[in-house]
């Protein structure tokens, strides 16, 4: 992966040992020194954003701000974020290996992710609707021959993914459009 001079120079300094993120919150105050987080001595270090900037950013605003410096998604930084706060794993590991942490396809996840930044609130509007229409369908077809008979379809269809087209066949007069089915699109199969 390739690291902005930011991102390089963030990785430089959570090298030692000395220099370890506070876990939890943005920025924490009890005592002389404030303690910062990974985003937190980003946002300091890098961002120039003051202590009383810092105390007053949203969590929302620091994700997104760190990505920006970083050169990263803000998935990526909310990620960042999480391992830091949740893991005992170092958070330079974040940037320089991703793989830990995405697996083995990370370069797909780490583009989807910077797609996902470009989507607007209107993109996320309609993959909800759709996520929404599957989980009608699905209360569709339980209310439609019951959840008796809705579980016992399921569990006839083979795997997991045959079940829910099962359910999403059933109740699809709530779908506009079928997601599971067109998973089976190399068969003949036409609903």
């Amino acid at each position: 992966m390739n690291l902005n001079q930011a991102a390089q120079n963030m990785v430089s300094f959570w090298e030692d040992p000395r220099n370890i993120p506070f876990k939890g919150q943005l920025i924490s105050l009890d005592g002389d020194t404030p303690c910062m987080c990974a985003q937190g001595q980003t946002l300091f270090k890098e961002g120039d954003y003051s202590v009383n900037q810092l105390e007053m950013m949203p969590q929302e605003v620091a994700d997104k701000e760190t990505a920006r410096i970083l050169g990263i998604s803000v998935s990526h930084s909310r990620l960042l974020r999480r391992i830091n706060d949740s893991c005992p794993d170092a958070p330079q590991d974040v940037l320089t290996n991703p793989e830990k942490y995405l697996g083995h396809n990370y370069e797909a996840v780490l583009k989807f992710w910077y797609l996902l930044d470009t989507l607007s609130r209107e993109d996320f509007d309609i993959v909800d609707k759709r996520c929404y229409d599957i989980v009608s369908a699905f209360s569709a077809a339980y209310a439609i021959i019951g959840s008796e008979y809705a579980n016992a379809a399921f569990d006839a269809a083979i795997g997991l993914v045959a079940g829910y087209a099962t359910l999403e066949l059933i109740g699809s007069h709530k779908l506009q459009e079928h997601v599971f089915l067109p998973m089976f699109s190399f068969t003949q199969l036409q609903p």
